[in-house]
């Protein structure tokens, strides 16, 4: 089973790909815990009252994008220019201690990337990380993803020994 790349994020396969690596989740492990859950709860609530949207919440509080108040809610007005930012998930999944649960995020739309281009930049922000290539990691897009309007993916990692 090939790593460091995309996986399909079907149950069957994040299964078979659990019974070889441990720290690659696999059905059971694909949630947060209730407290995460929660917490994840009253910040969309949060999110909904302040911001005009989900993406500009992520531009404001990831990328540092000037917001603006317009109708009472927060907003960003966009500049087309195509960032990425590698991200603790706030709400990781309980998965593998030795396991990291990262988000890569996008301010540009999905056809505007390849599964190469991902690869790279999960690659190049592990390294910086860890200042080391001695890594293995899978990534997937999440099918039921809570934020929609920015593209992002589920990055889980590991240091190897």
């Amino acid at each position: 089973m090939e790593i460091n790349k995309k996986i399909a994020s079907d149950l069957k396969t994040l299964n078979e790909y659990n019974k070889v690596y441990s720290w690659i989740p696999n059905e059971y492990q694909i949630r947060p815990s209730e407290i995460l859950i929660n917490m994840k709860k009253n910040l969309m609530d949060k999110i909904e009252k302040e911001y005009n949207s989900t993406r500009d919440y992520i531009l404001i509080h990831l990328f540092y994008k000037k917001g603006e108040i317009m109708n009472g809610k927060l907003e960003v007005k966009e500049d087309n220019i195509k960032f990425n930012k590698f991200d603790v998930c706030r709400f990781r999944y309980q998965i593998d201690p030795q396991s990291f649960h990262y988000i890569m995020w996008y301010t540009c739309s999905k056809e505007f990337l390849t599964d190469e281009e991902i690869n790279n930049d999960i690659k190049k922000d592990i390294y910086n990380i860890i200042k080391s290539d001695n890594y293995s990691f899978i990534w997937y897009e999440n099918p039921k993803m809570t934020i929609e309007d920015i593209y992002h993916v589920q990055v889980f990692w590991i240091k190897n020994n």
